[in-house]
C-alpha cells in the first residue's frame, strides 16, 4: 500500500470511528426521550426492541444520507472511489430506506407493547408495510450486486440463522426447566432483528469488507 493510500485508509479509519461514536452518542440521547419510555425500561423485552431499533434507525439515517452523496460515500463508506460509490448509489439508498422502515417498525411494537402512545394495529401495520418493502427493494436490487455482495448477502443470511438458533435454543431450554425467564415475544423480536445485524457484521468481517479502502 502506498503512503497516499495508506493515509487515506486511516483517514476513513478515523472518520467511521468518529462516525460510530456520534451513532452511539446519538442512539443513548434519542433513547431517553422515546415517548413512554419509563413504560418501556420496565418491560425487558420492549427495551431491547427500542434499542435495536434505534440503531437500525440511526443506520438508515446515515447509509441513507450518506449513500446519496458519491463524494460523502466515498469518503465515509467502504467503496473504491467516488465512480464506485455513484454506481452503488441505488443499492444504499434502498438499504437506507430498508433500515429505516425496519427501525421505524420496531419502534412503534415497542411503544405499543407497553400500553403508550401507538395503538397495536399502527405498530403491526407498520412492521407488515416495513418486512414488504424489505422484500420488494431486496428483489429490484439484486440484480445490481456483484458476486461478491450476493454472497455476503446469502453468507448474512446463514449467520444470522445461526446466531439466532443458538439463542433461542438455550433460551427455551432454560425457560422450559424454570432456569430462564419465559419467552417474551418482544424480546424475541429484538432477537431477530439483532442477530440479522449480528449476522452482516460477521459475514462483512470474514470477507475483509470491514476495513478502510
Amino acid at each position: 500500500m502506498t503512503m497516499a493510500a495508506s493515509q487515506k485508509a486511516w483517514s476513513k479509519m478515523i472518520l467511521q470511528a468518529v462516525i460510530g461514536g456520534l451513532v452511539g452518542f446519538s442512539a443513548a440521547y434519542f433513547g431517553v426521550h422515546i415517548p413512554g419510555v419509563e413504560r418501556i425500561a420496565q418491560q425487558p423485552g420492549a427495551l431491547a426492541l427500542a434499542a435495536v431499533g434505534l440503531i437500525y434507525l440511526l443506520m438508515g439515517l446515515i447509509v441513507g444520507l450518506v449513500g446519496a452523496n458519491p463524494q460523502a460515500s466515498a469518503a465515509m463508506l467502504n467503496v473504491g472511489d467516488v465512480e464506485d460509490a455513484r454506481a452503488q448509489r441505488p443499492v444504499l439508498i434502498a438499504s437506507g430506506v430498508v433500515f429505516l422502515m425496519l427501525g421505524s417498525a420496531q419502534l412503534l411494537l415497542a411503544m405499543a407493547a407497553t400500553g403508550g402512545p401507538v395503538p397495536p394495529i399502527v405498530a403491526i401495520s407498520a412492521m407488515a408495510l416495513a418486512i414488504t418493502m424489505t422484500g420488494v427493494l431486496s428483489w429490484l436490487q439484486w440484480s445490481r450486486y456483484d458476486e461478491l455482495l450476493k454472497q455476503v448477502s446469502w453468507e448474512s443470511s446463514a449467520f444470522a440463522l445461526a446466531v439466532l438458533g443458538t439463542l433461542l435454543l438455550g433460551w427455551a431450554i432454560l425457560a422450559q426447566f424454570g432456569s430462564g425467564v419465559a419467552i417474551d415475544p418482544m424480546g424475541l423480536i429484538a432477537m431477530l432483528m439483532g442477530s440479522i445485524l449480528v449476522g452482516s457484521f460477521v459475514a462483512t468481517g470474514r470477507r475483509g469488507m470491514l476495513m478502510p479502502v
